[in-house]
């Protein structure tokens, strides 16, 4: 993101055993969030078929729990995608046991640097001050850059 806000957010992953291979033309970044059409954030992050659900947990982190990009980022997460639900282990556990009685197959899912379990984010935040706020997946090689000069 620059000074004018210019952002791109790219999605990188190795999906398909590398991906699909296709692009669709005029495409843009993968997630924007606007503010009355004034960007707000942008968030990107590779993880296949995890994405969406981590996008999704990332933009309800920072709208309605309002923390900021880092913290939205690192934050514990699940993903509903099929019968098995993987719950970050770093969640309460009293939160498997609701999950459970409510009937969903629930298990941990572990949260380092090599699990495959959750997808990576990374993002920025602009701040009502006009600053800019990164973040990125604490247990990835990864960085969130604005770049301001």
């Amino acid at each position: 993101m620059d000074r004018e806000r210019n952002a791109v957010s790219v999605t990188l992953t190795l999906g398909n055993l590398l991906g699909s291979h296709v692009v669709v033309p005029g495409t843009g970044a993968p997630s924007l969030l606007l503010d009355r059409g004034r960007l707000r954030a942008v968030i990107g992050t590779p993880g296949g078929r995890r994405i969406p659900t981590a996008i999704a947990q990332v933009i309800v982190n920072l709208i309605d729990r309002g923390l900021g990009m880092q913290d939205a980022i690192a934050a514990p997460r699940l993903h509903a995608e099929g019968p098995e639900v993987p719950l970050d282990d770093r969640i309460d556990p009293t939160v498997f046991e609701g999950l459970r009685a409510l009937g969903h197959h629930v298990v941990a899912g572990e949260k380092t640097p090599c699990s495959f379990n959750f997808a990576q984010p990374n993002g920025i935040a602009v701040g009502a001050n006009g600053a800019l706020h990164g973040g990125a997946d604490p247990l990835t090689p990864a960085a969130a850059v604005g770049i301001v000069a």
